[in-house]
């Protein structure tokens, strides 16, 4: 099949790694092996604290045909784990590279404690700006950089496809002809609220899908309206937080602690406005990377 499809080389990695050897061993012309330090899935996010991994890494090392270690996932608040400095050490001693996945902080650290080790960056950390990548392949000689970023194409395609459809659905109607959108109202009437001053999320969705057929070219306003729901599950996160804010002021007032309720109160008018502000400019136009 790779002869087929014109692949000369693959570096392949897995989990369990006996898996990738088994591969390796029907295509050793073509299999470069990367020795997985994940037996299962679930280790992904414990390998750094399970001081048994480097004997082990050590020992396939020792007696098997790899040609990498990784790939290993890693949070920068995890960057100083003991495991990880040994994994590193013992990648610089049998000059092998170390597959990496991990923020540019994760990056600093590693050359910091095994400046001679060789590294591939997978996916440049998530941060495949061209200064960032530049500044970090002049400070270490060792670093390979692998950029394939995703960036879900399907989710925005999705996204437009569902926009579409409500376009087409709603077309010429008005929000207060939109049978979905009536429960949200009188739900905001029987509370006394004026739901054309304070939009259910809803309603104010809907109403920014609709509107992108009245402001042109539906693909130039993909990313803008997956900025709008990402901005409405913001809204709806901080609604149910506001409530149990507001219950435990309550709280604290009956309870007697008044200056604790008053804290409390003028912490949550300072966030509503933060807030705001940043409702405000992530729907500028001017500072949105997508114009």
């Amino acid at each position: 099949m790779l002869d087929r499809n014109g692949v000369s080389r693959a570096i392949v990695t897995g989990t369990p790694p006996g898996h990738v050897r088994t591969l390796y061993n029907h295509a050793p012309v073509h299999i470069v092996p990367f020795l997985g330090a994940y037996r299962q899935p679930e280790e992904k996010e414990t390998w750094h604290r399970d001081t048994t991994l480097p004997a082990r890494i050590a020992a396939q090392l020792a007696s098997g045909p790899w040609r990498g270690i990784g790939e290993l996932h890693l949070f920068a608040s995890e960057r100083h784990s003991p495991v990880f400095r040994r994994l590193a050490k013992l990648a610089e001693q049998h000059d092998v590279p170390l597959l990496l996945h991990g923020d540019p902080a994760v990056i600093d650290s590693l050359y910091e404690h095994t400046p001679g080790v060789i590294v591939i960056w997978a996916h440049g950390g998530a941060y495949p700006w061209p200064p960032l990548i530049r500044d970090y392949l002049e400070r270490y000689p060792g670093l390979y950089v692998d950029l394939s970023v995703r960036e879900e194409p399907a989710v925005w395609d999705e996204i437009a496809a569902v926009a579409a459809r409500l376009r087409e659905i709603h077309a010429g109607r008005q929000p207060s002809e939109i049978d979905g959108l009536r429960p949200a109202r009188e739900l905001y009437r029987a509370f006394g609220m004026d739901f054309t001053r304070h939009r259910p999320s809803s309603e104010a969705l809907l109403r920014r899908v609709l509107q992108g057929v009245a402001q042109g070219d539906h693909a130039a306003h993909a990313v803008p309206l997956g900025l709008e729901f990402g901005l409405i599950a913001l809204s709806l996160a901080v609604a149910g937080a506001g409530i149990w804010l507001a219950g435990a002021i309550g709280v604290a007032c009956g309870a007697g602690f008044y200056a604790i309720a008053a804290i409390g109160a003028v912490m949550s008018v300072l966030i509503v406005i933060l807030l705001r502000a940043v409702e405000r400019r992530a729907r500028d136009p001017r500072w949105r990377r997508d114009r």
